[in-house]
């Protein structure tokens, strides 16, 4: 199922779209730490498990360049260039740019090469659509299998976020990483690995979607206001009302990349 889920997401964003659904969209550069570890670090993995290590090294090293804005929409992705940034081999980057189409996020073509995903409005919208419905069901069914720690500790994350300024320096990346941890916690008080796992990827595509287009800091107020209705209804176990403020708040978030 997680398979075909992940077929699903490479469809919605590569497909056809008319001349006229698309516009130029001008990523927005952000500061953010790297994921890649040395290559000191990757050399001193023991052999049998380099391969799988230095694969999945390429694919974050791939990733927080579309995190930063170093890749944009549109963008060539060179084999030879990540090869020495990262002092991995073909077989791992190539393995790497696999997993990522797969995922979304890069289109690879034969004899031509691999470039970063360039989708249009619409194929953005389409996205959230389909990322919403499932972060609500998710939201859902955390209200009928959430434990009371689990709530508390909702509470706990989201009252961080809704403390962080946006004129602070790296307030975007600590909204980034507590966001994650407040998703994460919904997502294991819905109890269904599948969904989760498939999320997961799907919050990766979103944040990329983000970091390309309006940054993080336009909904830093508005998503904790947004995590309050999820909270509240999933601690009085309203199934409805949580799969309702899940949507609407990846509605609003969907909202912002769409701005012109």
């Amino acid at each position: 199922m997680l398979a075909c889920c992940q077929q699903a997401s490479v469809c919605l964003l590569s497909a056809a779209d008319g001349p006229k659904s698309r516009r130029v969209i001008r990523p927005l550069a952000t500061s953010r730490r790297p994921l890649l570890p040395p290559t000191s670090a990757i050399d001193a993995v023991p052999a049998l498990a380099r391969g799988d290590r230095k694969k999945d090294a390429v694919r974050e090293f791939v990733l927080e360049r579309l995190l930063n804005g170093q890749y944009r929409f549109g963008d060539k992705i060179l084999v030879k260039q990540i090869a020495e940034q990262t002092g991995a081999s073909r077989q791992p980057i190539m393995a790497a740019l696999g997993d990522l189409r797969a995922d979304g996020f890069v289109h690879i073509t034969a004899q031509v090469g691999c470039e970063v995903i360039a989708p249009s409005m619409r194929e953005i919208g389409d996205f959230f659509l389909m990322f919403g419905r499932l972060e609500g069901l998710l939201a859902e069914l955390a209200a009928s299998r959430r434990q009371p720690a689990e709530v508390v500790t909702l509470r706990s994350i989201n009252a961080e976020i809704l403390s962080l300024s946006s004129r602070k320096q790296n307030s975007a990346t600590h909204y980034r990483d507590l966001n994650h941890r407040f998703h994460g916690m919904v997502y294991a008080a819905a109890r269904s690995p599948t969904m989760h796992a498939r999320q997961v990827v799907n919050w990766v595509m979103s944040d990329v979607l983000i970091c390309q287009t309006c940054g993080f800091l336009p909904n830093l107020k508005g998503a904790g206001r947004q995590h309050e209705a999820i909270i509240d209804a999933i601690d009085a176990g309203s199934a409805d009302q949580a799969r309702m403020a899940g949507e609407a708040h990846i509605q609003a978030v969907a909202r912002l990349v769409s701005r012109p």
